[in-house]
């Protein structure tokens, strides 16, 4: 039993509150200043009485009414031990408050005199360079948690408390890893394995754990392959916890056990077992524990995604509806609708349209009007849907409505993706004239924000023509080929180029206007010749497409392209 000048701790624990630390209103005998009604302490041993407190840990603490600091007053004494725990305390007590930089201060204070007076405190210097550690993460002071986290590790070592040591070393690796120095992160956490599979080799849970956090490691190292084998490790691990929680019928800690087992497999891409493990967690939970709702619907939401990854499309919506369905009973509407999304993309994937439509409803309809980027992204997928389905204009009216959303976040290459594919089904419900209103409107918004996007323009220009040929605007079909052809040689794509040149000249020709058709058909001759001289096969099959039209418009200037071709 610990004893302070001889007067028992839990003495002290009976006499003094544990709860509240009272302020003792004492002075020293002959001290100027005292007042009636002042207790007049007279030796050290009273003294020490009535300054000394305790806290709920049983460590020592001392008033702050007294004249001088208490962890002084034990250095004065010579009593380096206690005061190394007062400061301990005091440290604690700073964390409690969270004025980490103080606390520091006083675990450091405590490790100092510890080290100089106390050189086999083992115990007392990794108890109080941990608390130093874990005040530094506080700190954000990563490397310094790292290096205070690995010397508490080397102590326990000593003191042969392995399991504390693998601890330490696996924080230290965890601040390293804050502070992106993967490699040493790497050989703390190296340390924990060593130390574990060394001593207690059936401690699944803390091999679990080290293996997940080292997957993570080599992660950031882009060792993708070394990381899928720490995460399989990590999987079989937290697998076998699981089992025996489950021989113990605590079913809650198996499922949850199930659950991080699950998803270790689906990081190491091992898919059939992942799905397997969440099935576990699953069963479990609605065996044993129906209303854990929050873990019903993560287990769901995992599982669903686990089960897209096999190709299983109607178990990953079932899935995905169910955690939907979880996420609602506890009011959180906007994990609820992200999953009525993911539920509608496995159905999407399997073909069940109908499904797939339901499900976006729901997203929708759970999302805040407010919340743009999940609108435009539900609508955008739900005119897909319908698009799929064959019901076009539905699916370019909710295209629209998608392209607004984006609209109203700036983000404007998106919403002229959505005008544009609202043109493409309008064109398919044979909505002419809308589906050239929707390409002006992608057109003009790539134009004043994203200029240099010569590709999409092109195609756009591409889209715009078919839907003016189909309105009989031959002149202005023929414009937005040749602008397309423009696009397609600012990128380089000159056999692109050519073929949007001769639709120019068809349309030209549908226009009755030869002399135009002449000069898209030349456009085109003189990028076959430039880019295309020595494909034989190409220049012969475009040339004669060529000559058909001159021949057509009665053109004899054209017989010189064959010419040229039978000399090439």
């Amino acid at each position: 039993m610990l004893k302070l000048y001889g007067k028992p701790l839990v003495q002290q624990k009976r006499n003094l509150s544990t709860n509240n630390t009272k302020q003792h209103n004492v002075n020293f005998a002959g001290n100027k200043g005292t007042t009636k009604g002042q207790d007049i302490i007279e030796n050290r041993e009273d003294y020490t009485y009535h300054t000394l407190i305790t806290d709920k840990t049983g460590l020592i603490l001392l008033t702050r009414s007294i004249h001088r600091d208490p962890g002084q007053f034990f250095e004065d004494e010579g009593d380096f031990k206690k005061a190394a725990q007062y400061y301990n305390a005091s440290g604690k007590h700073y964390c409690n408050s969270k004025e980490y930089p103080k606390a520091l201060q006083s675990y450091n204070k405590a490790i100092e005199l510890t080290e100089k007076h106390n050189n086999k405190g083992y115990e007392a210097l990794a108890i109080y360079s941990k608390n130093a550690a874990e005040t530094h993460d506080n700190l954000k002071e990563y490397d310094e948690a790292a290096i205070k986290y690995n010397k508490a590790a080397g102590y326990y070592e000593k003191l042969l408390k392995i399991k504390n040591a693998a601890s330490c070393y696996n924080s230290s690796c965890l601040s390293y890893y804050q502070s992106e120095k993967y490699s040493e992160a790497l050989e703390e956490v190296n340390s924990a394995v060593t130390l574990t599979n060394k001593h207690f080799p059936d401690d699944c849970k803390n091999l679990a754990n080290y293996y997940e956090v080292k997957a993570n490691v080599y992660e950031k190292l882009e060792l993708e392959q070394a990381a899928a084998e720490q995460y399989n490790k990590a999987a079989l691990n937290y697998g076998k916890v699981a089992e025996q929680f489950e021989k113990q019928k605590k079913y809650e800690k198996a499922a949850a056990q199930y659950h991080s087992s699950g998803l270790c497999y689906f990081e190491a891409k091992k898919y059939p077992e992942s799905v397997k493990a969440y099935n576990n967690a699953l069963t479990l939970t609605q065996k044993h524990n129906f209303r854990a709702y929050d873990k019903l619907a993560a287990y769901n939401s995992n599982a669903a995604a686990a089960d897209y990854k096999t190709g299983s499309y109607k178990e990953a919506g079932i899935k995905y509806d169910k955690a939907a369905s979880y996420y609602k009973l506890q009011n959180k509407n906007k994990a609820a609708s992200s999953n009525y999304m993911h539920s509608s993309v496995s159905y999407n994937k399997n073909q069940e349209y109908r499904k797939a439509i339901v499900q976006l409803n729901k997203a929708i309809s759970l999302t805040s009007p407010n919340d743009n980027k999940n609108l435009a992204q539900y609508n955008s997928q739900l005119a897909s849907t319908y698009d799929k389905a064959g019901r076009f204009n539905i699916a370019a009216k909710t295209y629209d409505k998608a392209a607004g959303y984006y609209e109203k976040q700036q983000e404007y290459t998106e919403a002229a993706f959505c005008y544009n594919s609202a043109g493409l089904s309008y064109f398919d419900a044979k909505k002419y004239s809308e589906a050239q209103k929707a390409n002006y409107k992608t057109i003009d918004l790539l134009k004043t924000h994203d200029s240099d996007n010569s590709k999409d323009l092109a195609v756009c220009y591409i889209d715009l023509a078919s839907a003016q040929l189909k309105l009989g605007n031959y002149n202005e079909a023929a414009l937005s080929d040749d602008q397309a052809a423009r696009y397609y040689e600012k990128q380089g794509k000159y056999r692109e180029a050519i073929y949007s040149y001769n639709n120019s000249a068809e349309s030209y020709l549908k226009d009755s206007n030869a002399q135009k058709a002449l000069k898209q058909l030349n456009k085109a001759k003189n990028l076959i010749k430039a880019h295309y001289a020595n494909e034989a096969e190409f220049l012969n099959f475009f040339t004669e497409k060529i000559r058909e039209k001159a021949e057509t418009i009665e053109l004899a200037d054209f017989s010189k392209i064959n010419a040229t071709s039978t000399t090439n």
